[in-house]
């Protein structure tokens, strides 16, 4: 028996205004913005061979590379997505420390 591959058509961005509809295809394969309840957020797939939360990843690559925010986070980019802004903003602050 043949598998087949079937690709999901996926709305993106409203062509009408021109505004995200959703990036949670793009960028979310983990289920990162499921584990938005928690600070640690969800367990990092990225870090071959190491257990560690979303949160431990983070801290790490800021503690080796540093936090290159070049400029504030517009909270209009979260207009489709309010239920995340307060645990971005709570994230942020701890990666800023």
């Amino acid at each position: 028996m043949t598998k087949r591959l079937i690709r999901r058509k996926v709305k993106l961005w409203k062509n009408a205004n021109n505004k995200p509809v959703s990036l949670h295809p793009l960028m979310d394969f983990n289920k990162t913005f499921n584990a938005y309840d928690k600070v640690d957020g969800s367990n990092c797939q990225t870090c071959f061979g190491k257990r560690m939360t979303q949160k431990d990843a983070a801290l790490e690559a800021v503690g080796k590379i540093g936090l290159n925010q070049i400029r504030e986070v517009n909270r209009d980019w979260f207009q489709y997505f309010p239920e995340y802004i307060d645990m971005f903003y709570e994230r942020l602050e701890i990666l800023k420390k």
